[in-house]
């Protein structure tokens, strides 16, 4: 009897503690996993620096940590800084906190939060860019190792720029809103999305004539993008460029109060490495704003009339409203040309 009362309570031993060694198991590997997938992130940023500084772009972060255990990987870097010569000037810049995240079981899927301010220092005490803002999220999502989605939402955004020499600019916008994903109907292409809403700013209040918000929307379509990520010598707009790459404007709209435009054209590099193009313009509401570069309208408006040129190529005239007037402007050696009237305006190379 004792003996069959000492089995039926090991059983029953069994029974109890044996869901709760599974689980302990399941915890223990999870932790192991767990842990090896942050130390596999922190492998990675330490390679990704490592590349950073030998192209000569060096990153830092005054602290740098990885957690989130048990459901997220979390790096956090207090106050990364930056510095390098991507352009012809040495950069320096600097942000407040940053925090990226993604579910461990998800790692191809990235959020960002960034602090404010982003300070940016070109060339010395020449001037830079500051950048504060009330809420900054990105958001990259990949597939084997290749982009599918990069976002970036910019709330309250306030932008200062001041250089020796020059009128400080200043503008502010409610938000701005940027995606960029590949084109499935075109290979090595990026289709980008830009739109900002309720922008101000003293300079252009002048300029206009008019202080209303201003509103803004972009699309377009960038071939050979592979070309700007793909390791080589040279810059990568270089790369980009012997590539055969060019922007294809798709649509693109401006409204501020009476002011409306619509735009759409083909951009790339010429040898100098200036932009080169043609821009199909519909506007209205733009007599003062030329009147303000001493450029008729009506100069304009005959120039479109007997020049042809209310289209890119074969795309389409970009829409608009009715009685708007129709131009092509165009980017050429260096010089900027609004139908028959030259801009004075000179094109510099971009690297």
């Amino acid at each position: 009897m004792r003996s069959h009362a000492k089995a039926a309570l090991l059983k029953i031993w069994v029974k109890s503690l044996l869901p709760v060694a599974v689980l302990g198991l399941i915890a223990a590997g999870w932790a192991v996993a767990w842990k090896f997938a942050a130390n596999a992130t922190n492998t990675a940023l330490d390679e990704w620096f490592a590349q950073e500084r030998v192209a000569g772009r060096v990153w830092a972060c005054a602290d740098r940590s990885v957690g989130g255990f048990p459901l997220r990987i979390e790096v956090k870097c207090a106050a990364p800084t930056f510095s390098g010569a991507p352009g012809k000037l040495p950069l320096k810049g600097s942000t407040g906190d940053l925090l990226a995240s993604a579910e461990a079981w998800r790692p191809s899927l990235v959020t960002a939060t960034i602090q404010p301010p982003l300070r940016l220092r070109a060339g010395g005490d020449q001037g830079g860019v500051d950048l504060d803002w009330t809420s900054l999220t990105a958001i990259v999502q990949s597939k084997y190792g290749a982009l599918e989605l990069g976002s970036l939402r910019l709330e309250g955004a306030a932008f200062t720029a001041a250089w020796t020499g020059y009128q400080t600019i200043e503008a502010k916008a409610q938000s701005v809103a940027v995606d960029i994903r590949p084109d499935p109907a075109r290979p090595n292409s990026l289709l980008a999305t830009a739109a900002m809403k309720n922008l101000a700013a003293p300079a252009l209040d002048q300029t206009l004539r008019d202080n209303s918000p201003l509103n803004v929307s972009f699309r377009a379509l960038v071939s050979f993008a592979d070309a700007l990520s793909r390791p080589g010598d040279g810059p990568p707009l270089e790369r980009w460029r012997l590539a055969g790459g060019r922007v294809q404007i798709e649509e693109a709209h401006i409204d501020r109060g009476p002011l409306d435009i619509a735009a759409n054209g083909l951009l790339d590099l010429d040898g100098n490495h200036r932009p080169r193009g043609q821009i199909a313009v519909a506007a209205s509401g733009l007599d003062d704003v030329l009147g303000q570069f001493g450029v008729p309208a009506a100069a304009l408006a005959i120039g479109g009339l007997f020049g042809g040129g209310d289209s890119v190529g074969d795309m389409p005239a970009p829409a608009a409203k009715m009685g708007a007037l129709r131009v092509v402007a165009k980017l050429e050696n260096g010089r900027a040309s609004l139908g028959p009237v030259r801009l004075p305006l000179a094109l510099k190379p971009l690297y």
